[in-house]
């Protein structure tokens, strides 16, 4: 089943349609990253395969958060899985609604970088790679749009974590 107008709703006052059930893709990704409830790429992507002949139309994830040590998003991996699995099944992208968030960094090395508190961020090398800044909001759209492998995003949400 494809998607119909009947199981949409708008986004707030946006215009924008959505389906009225979305799928997180929080726990796509790298069992690294979180543990065993963490799904395989394979995994993930026949969940979002399911998700759209069922009707749903809309796909939440993000480039990280700080609770990335519990397997938030993969460290951007769950964009990555998202944007392979829309080539990889051929998902119309004038017919999906794509979100995505940002505020975390995303780590450069290993999962240890993932736990770092706020604070610590900066001493890491981590400058201007988090936050709500305009320089960071450019960069990390433009990195979003290269782990998904899309030409542009339909919402983008900033989402603050805890310090």
């Amino acid at each position: 089943m494809n998607w119909v107008p009947q199981y949409s709703v708008r986004l707030g006052n946006s215009g924008l349609k959505v389906s009225r059930i979305i799928l997180g893709c929080m726990s796509y990704g790298d069992p690294k990253w979180g543990g065993n409830w963490v799904l395989p790429e394979e995994e993930g992507m026949k969940h979002i395969k399911a998700a759209y002949d069922a009707g749903i139309n809309t796909f939440d994830t993000a480039n990280a958060c700080l609770l990335s040590a519990y397997g938030g998003y993969s460290n951007g991996l769950s964009e990555e899985v998202l944007g392979r699995a829309i080539k990889k099944h051929n998902l119309p992208r004038d017919e999906i609604v794509v979100m995505t968030k940002l505020f975390m960094a995303v780590s450069k090395t290993d999962t240890s970088e993932a736990n770092m508190r706020i604070p610590d961020l900066d001493a890491a090398g981590y400058v201007n790679q988090y936050g709500l800044s305009r320089k960071y909001i450019f960069d990390s759209v433009k990195h979003s749009l290269r782990r998904l492998d899309l030409d542009y995003i339909d919402v983008l949400q900033c989402m603050t974590c805890l310090v």
